[in-house]
């Protein structure tokens, strides 16, 4: 029997829902090592809000507006998740609708009504909706051409509400560090809120006029929010960039790194479209750093003398020797819920690594309370005291995180010996791939202080 949920009644106040989320958010926020959200405060109150955000990394972008916003908001996603009965009543109860497509088929392209009708009931009672304007994820850190559905709704329900309830689309920039890596941060910043009230006179003169208006202010909105590299023949160079000279300036606040990211990125932009020679010797030295510290694999901050020189190389190394048996006892009992995810994108062969992190997360959302549960029940068999058993579960968490940080530690511990290992011996292609670095740091410099 087919699943017929009641689209209009799915962004009422759910009692599960509300005792679920604490555990998905805080789950979510243990996925990233930070996440800072810039601007919650623009978040209009007591009016009916569309957000906006722009679509890099499938479902952690809806997870990561869950995460920065209160209340339960509506999401909207592709329909073709919706196909099994079993998943589709799930994405209900996590207030998802479907969106057919034309790849869906023309036929299905009706249904679309329905959803578009439960949307109008959502922002018409002033509850929070959100689509991804682009209307599918992509793989660049650029904007992609954004899709008339969310324009269409908001200009529905304006028009149902009049002007007295202005309808607020809330554009939502997204970047993360890395977009598969487990613990690297994210940002979430939210931008000035557009006022679709003032688009109701355009839009009952000339409707296509009043949604190519509406796409022009968002996606300029969305622009400034977001790492927005236009050029093609360039594009791997000015993003590889951003890992080679910005650490130069900013080290940890993601914020002020995506600012001067957002700078660095604009002006290179700029040279790529319009003096491309200039970029053309920056370029063939990047790929080529790029592709010498894959070789050796070596990170970039290796290279940065400051970062090289500061590193606590024997209080890392004692904290290694000092900290196995912790580690050995965390990696015992967390390493299926870390291993077996990335395994499974590996059997299951999924292609599109911006699904990478999404079968990560949720994985790991379903296995880690399931195996130190299995550990817990294990233990009362064996241990005298239930004290000491939950002493026992509460440790399995703490040292699984350990773990994971003392894994981290070891590579990097070891790349450093690796590095200086070569550097003393004054290895050909090492010295090569470190001159080639501080030529590129000055040629940026003098690229991005010039005249363009």
């Amino acid at each position: 029997m087919p699943f017929r949920p009641n689209r209009h009644r799915i962004h009422r106040f759910d009692w599960l829902y509300w005792v679920l989320k604490p555990w998905v958010t805080f789950s979510f926020r243990q996925y990233y090592s930070r996440i800072t959200v810039v601007d919650a405060h623009k978040i209009p109150v007591n009016l009916p809000v569309i957000f906006a955000p722009n679509h890099q990394n499938a479902l952690m972008d809806a997870l990561a507006v869950l995460y920065a916003t209160h209340g339960q908001p509506v999401f909207l996603a592709r329909a073709d998740i919706f196909n099994n009965p079993t998943q589709a009543r799930l994405l209900h109860f996590l207030k998802i609708m479907p969106v057919f497509r034309i790849r869906d088929g023309a036929e299905n392209l009706s249904k679309n009504d329905e959803t578009f009708q439960a949307c109008l009931s959502v922002l018409h009672d002033r509850h929070a909706l959100c689509l991804m304007p682009e209307g599918n994820h992509g793989d660049k850190q650029r904007l992609r051409p954004l899709v008339k559905g969310i324009f269409r709704i908001a200009m529905l329900t304006q028009e149902e509400l009049g002007e007295s309830v202005p309808v607020q689309m809330v554009p939502v920039g997204l970047d993360y560090h890395h977009y598969q890596n487990f613990r690297r941060p994210l940002l979430v910043q939210f931008g000035d809120p557009i006022d679709v009230s003032g688009f109701l006179p355009l839009y009952r003169e000339n409707k296509p006029k009043a949604f190519n208006a509406m796409r022009d202010i968002l996606a300029e909105k969305l622009s400034q929010l977001i790492i927005d590299i236009r050029n093609d023949t360039f594009y791997d160079v000015i993003h590889e960039l951003r890992f080679i000279y910005t650490p130069h300036f900013v080290e940890k606040d993601h914020y002020s790194a995506f600012r001067f990211d957002k700078h660095l990125t604009t002006q290179l932009d700029q040279f790529a479209q319009e003096q491309p020679e200039k970029l053309e010797p920056l370029a063939a030295k990047v790929r080529e750093l790029k592709e010498g510290t894959e070789k050796l694999n070596l990170r970039y901050w290796l290279f940065r003398k400051k970062a090289f020189q500061s590193f606590p190389f024997l209080p890392s190394l004692l904290l290694l020797v000092l900290g196995f048996p912790l580690f050995l006892y965390g990696l015992i009992h967390s390493i299926l819920p870390y291993w077996f995810p990335v395994r499974f994108i590996r059997i299951r062969n999924i292609k599109d690594p911006q699904f990478h992190s999404s079968f990560k997360f949720v994985l790991a959302f379903l296995m880690f309370p399931l195996v130190y549960l299995l550990f817990f029940l294990a233990s009362l068999l064996v241990l005298p005291h239930f004290w000491m058993s939950l002493l026992y579960l509460l440790s399995l968490p703490v040292t699984g995180f350990l773990a994971f940080n003392y894994f981290i530690l070891l590579k990097k511990v070891r790349g450093f010996l690796r590095f200086r290992r070569m550097k003393k011996r004054k290895d050909p292609y090492l010295m090569r791939l470190i001159q080639m670095h501080d030529d590129i740091i000055q040629m940026v410099q003098q690229l991005v202080t010039s005249p363009i």
